[in-house]
C-alpha cells in the first residue's frame, strides 16, 4: 500500500511540473507577443470642448463624453476615495492580484463570468487596452498589459491614466466629466462625500446610479459606506470628520 501511495504521489509530481512548464512556457510567449498599445490612442480619444469667450460651454464634438485632466488636478480626497472603493493597497500591491484571479477563474468554472478582484491596474488595462469579453483568454491579455504597465509607468501615471478613462454612466467617462454630470461641478471642487459617492457609482453605474432604477439608491448607499469605512481605516480621514458622514 505505501509503495502505490509512494508511485501515485511521484506521478502527481511529474504531472504538477509538466502542467507548470506548460503554463509558464505559455505565459512567456504571450509576455513577448503581446504588446501595450499606445495609451494616449485611448485616452485621447476624449470629446472637444467647444466654448464661449467667458469660457461657458457651447458643445461637444467626438465619440465620448470626456475631459482630461492631470492628476495634480485631481484633488487627494477624491483620488483616496477611488482608491478606498477598487484597491486600496494600489501604491503598495503588485500589478495584479492572485487571490482576485483565483476568485475569478473559481467563478468561471462555475458557470459564471470571468471576473473579481482586479487591481486598478488590471482595471485600467481592461478598460483602456480590451474587448469587454470576459474568457480566459482576455484574462491573460490583461495580466500581461498590467505586468508591462507597471514595468514602463510609474503608480501615478498608471492612477492619472485610470482615472480619466473610468465610465460613470450616462455616457460619461473620466472623474472630470462624472463630477460635472453627477454634480455640476469640477472635480477639483467636489466634497469629501461626493468624491465617495462618485467613487461608490464606477464599479457598475448600472447598479448603484440611484437614477438609473429602482433599489440603486440602497445599494449606493451601502457602497457609499463601504468607501468610507475604508477611508477611515486607511487614515486618509479623521475620526471627527468621519463622525460628520
Amino acid at each position: 500500500m505505501a509503495d502505490i501511495r509512494n508511485k501515485f504521489f511521484r506521478l502527481g509530481l511529474v504531472l504538477g511540473g509538466f502542467i507548470f512548464v506548460i503554463g509558464a512556457t505559455v505565459f512567456g510567449i504571450a509576455y513577448f507577443t503581446v504588446h501595450i498599445p499606445d495609451p494616449n490612442s485611448y485616452v485621447n480619444s476624449q470629446a472637444t470642448i467647444i466654448q464661449y469667450a467667458d469660457g461657458s460651454e457651447i458643445g461637444r464634438i467626438g465619440a465620448q463624453n470626456r475631459t482630461i485632466v492631470p492628476l495634480a488636478n485631481i484633488p487627494m480626497q477624491l483620488r483616496r476615495a477611488v482608491l478606498a472603493a477598487e484597491d486600496k493597497n494600489f501604491y503598495s500591491n503588485r500589478a495584479f492580484s492572485v487571490t482576485g484571479i483565483l476568485r475569478a477563474a473559481a467563478n468561471n468554472l462555475r458557470g459564471g463570468s470571468l471576473q473579481g478582484g482586479s487591481t486598478i491596474t488590471q482595471q485600467y488595462a481592461k478598460t483602456a487596452f480590451l474587448t469587454p469579453n470576459r474568457d480566459i483568454k482576455r484574462k491573460i491579455k490583461e495580466l500581461i498589459i498590467a505586468i508591462k504597465l507597471e514595468n514602463q509607468f510609474s503608480k501615478d501615471q498608471i492612477l492619472e491614466n485610470y482615472l480619466n478613462t473610468i465610465y460613470f454612466g450616462r455616457g460619461a467617462y473620466g472623474v472630470e466629466t462624472g463630477a460635472q454630470l453627477y454634480f455640476g461641478r469640477s472635480a477639483n471642487q467636489l466634497t469629501l462625500e461626493q468624491s465617495a459617492v462618485l467613487a461608490s457609482i464606477l464599479r457598475s453605474p448600472g447598479y448603484y446610479d440611484p437614477d438609473y432604477r429602482e433599489g440603486n439608491l440602497e445599494r449606493l448607499q451601502a457602497r457609499f459606506k463601504y468607501v468610507i469605512d475604508n477611508m477611515h481605516n486607511e487614515r486618509w480621514i479623521s475620526d471627527k470628520r468621519y463622525e460628520k458622514v
